[in-house]
């Protein structure tokens, strides 16, 4: 009986464990979550107008968010923007203006 019992016990001990760790990982998972920033990049083309979601660290600002953007027409005939609900292909000569919001706010 002692040997069942203490098996019994054991897997219940590993059971627990597995438990708290999971939710542990969970906790810290939902903690990442919340240090990124969201942002709007709104494209105003010749006869469209296009949104992407760009997600960046804590500490990034439109700025740096213009940069990257910038950087990207500079080198790209082409680029995909990346919406909630698809993905569009961009041709950088078409692309009149550039707006970014803080989704935060």
């Amino acid at each position: 009986m002692s040997l069942a019992l203490t098996i019994l016990l054991f897997i219940s001990c590993v059971h627990i464990f597995i438990k708290i760790k999971a939710v542990k990982e969970t906790r810290a998972f939902k903690g990442k979550i919340n240090l990124l920033k969201e942002f709007y990049v709104c494209y105003t083309l010749d006869a469209d107008v296009k949104w992407e979601k760009i997600k960046k660290g804590l500490c990034s600002k439109k700025e740096d968010v213009l940069q990257e953007v910038l950087k990207k027409m500079e080198h790209c005939e082409y680029f995909i923007v990346k919406s909630d609900s698809k993905h569009h292909i961009i041709n950088t000569s078409l692309i009149r203006y550039i707006r970014i919001f803080d989704g935060n706010k």
